[in-house]
């Protein structure tokens, strides 16, 4: 395809060589039985990934299906948000960027943005200007993360840094045998262990049989 459309450029100006330096224009082909759909690439690393996350767990959920799932819920940032199986901490770096009104993709570039002769550099900088100008991240909120394992909790709290949402999010590393919170109304939004990847499927029932224990001495009223 690249050869393609070398040949294409050469009848088009004229030119016999194309010199491969400057700024990076990555194109996409996508082909459906008979139709190629040829496409420009101005994100570079796939939007999934929001730029807070270098480290993450085995299995991590992608940010762009945890931010999904909480938007499918009712939680708002004036609720309780807790995660039992927060792993790399998703979900609740995720809720707490939208309870700040900081805007996905705020920690990371685009390839788009090194273009000087498509998209002129002034509208990034009025666009991160705007995106900065929402953002209220002074408010009070009720996140919280527990795991497990002590070295992935410490993970999950370097990424909550790396998104300027650490001091929304309570991590902590507990056993989810010791779920627990003393106010009504919240909501837990997690990514269990399924037995695939993370745990021997041995070990499943008890640790399913131990999240439906703490489950049900909570006080009535949590949504999951």
């Amino acid at each position: 395809m690249k050869k393609a459309m070398v040949d294409r450029l050469r009848s088009r100006y004229h030119v016999q060589w194309f010199q491969e330096d400057g700024a990076s224009y990555p194109l996409r082909v996508f082909l459906m039985k008979d139709i190629v759909t040829i496409g420009i690439d101005t994100s570079g690393d796939s939007l999934h990934k929001r730029g807070y996350r270098p480290s993450a767990g085995k299995a991590p959920i992608s940010e762009t299906l945890a931010a999904a799932l909480i938007m499918l819920t009712p939680w708002r940032k004036e609720r309780i948000l807790v995660d039992p199986f927060c792993g790399s901490g998703t979900f609740p770096i995720e809720a707490a960027m939208m309870a700040a009104n900081i805007a996905p993709g705020m920690n990371r570039s685009f390839t788009a943005e090194s273009w000087a002769n498509l998209i002129d550099k002034k509208l990034w900088y009025e666009a991160i200007d705007e995106a900065n100008d929402l953002i209220d991240d002074q408010i009070e909120t009720d996140i919280q993360g527990y795991d497990i394992d002590g070295d992935v909790v410490r993970m999950a709290r370097q990424n909550a840094e790396n998104a300027g949402v650490d001091h929304l999010i309570h991590f902590q590393e507990r056993p989810v045998s010791a779920l627990s919170h003393p106010k009504k109304y919240g909501f837990i939004i997690t990514n269990p262990p399924y037995g695939e990847r993370l745990e021997e499927k041995e070990a499943l029932p008890g640790l399913y049989r131990e999240f439906g224990e703490s489950f049900r001495n909570l006080t009535a009223g949590l949504h999951t």
